[in-house]
């Protein structure tokens, strides 16, 4: 019998869902792998903020291949995707519009991010997370 994690944020339990991705090409695994290997500082500093189930014992995955796309981080668990916008995002704005079009067509929850405020401010970004987080899918009793 395999057992269920159950996951809670300041005692608000979540409701956890399935979303079934896509499988990602070989070419796309090699490139989400050099993106893991050569993070920009916003994402190094949330990595080390949420990796190995630091924040709140759920599991993120970093520079996950969804699709023709590679997002930042991914909550498995929600079908949560988190994007940190910076410098890296400018001028891009019609490609991530259609990233984002195509994520909430697989009935994934998209959360943005400033990268600055990451930088500057993490506890102020996890706690973003953590808001939308019990938002869309706290469990209230």
């Amino acid at each position: 019998m395999i057992k269920s994690i159950k996951y809670s944020i300041h005692g608000i339990e979540l409701k956890q869902r399935t979303i079934h991705l896509p499988l990602p090409s070989k070419e796309q695994k090699l490139r989400a792998r050099g993106l893991r290997n050569n993070g920009v500082l916003s994402e190094v500093i949330f990595w080390r903020h949420v990796k190995s189930g630091a924040f709140h014992g759920i599991d993120f995955h970093r520079q996950q291949c969804i699709g023709p796309f590679i997002v930042d981080f991914y909550i498995r668990s929600f079908g949560v995707v988190i994007e940190l916008d910076g410098a890296g995002h400018i001028g891009k704005y019609e490609y991530d519009k259609r990233r984002d079009e195509f994520l909430r067509s697989m009935n994934l929850h998209v959360i943005h991010i400033p990268s600055n405020v990451v930088v500057t401010a993490p506890e102020s970004a996890l706690q973003y997370v953590e808001s939308e987080l019990i938002e869309k899918y706290g469990i209230r009793t």
